[in-house]
């Protein structure tokens, strides 16, 4: 099935239940109740690239409502360590 991925909302994934493959996000698992938590908070940009950026790294996560919940939270890494992240990417 083709959807919205639950976290950067804009790009089109494979959702296969609660299975989700994003090419931005990466492959994650979502519950239903996290899915409506995030909606529910619609994420400001920086937000969302560092939940997305979170779970990049973190590949094959489940989430539900508490991760959610943190994930809405994740603060900005220096560009420092963006520099980093990017350059071993």
């Amino acid at each position: 099935m083709t959807d919205n991925c639950s976290i950067c909302e804009n790009i089109v994934v494979s959702r296969k239940g609660d299975y989700v493959e994003c090419p931005r996000c990466g492959n994650y698992e979502i519950t239903h109740e996290a899915k409506i938590n995030l909606r529910a908070k619609s994420l400001i940009d920086r937000q969302f690239v560092n939940a997305s950026g979170w779970i990049l790294e973190h590949q094959g996560i489940k989430i539900d409502t508490n991760l959610a919940e943190s994930l809405s939270n994740i603060s900005t890494p220096s560009v420092s360590e963006r520099a980093e992240k990017y350059y071993y990417v």
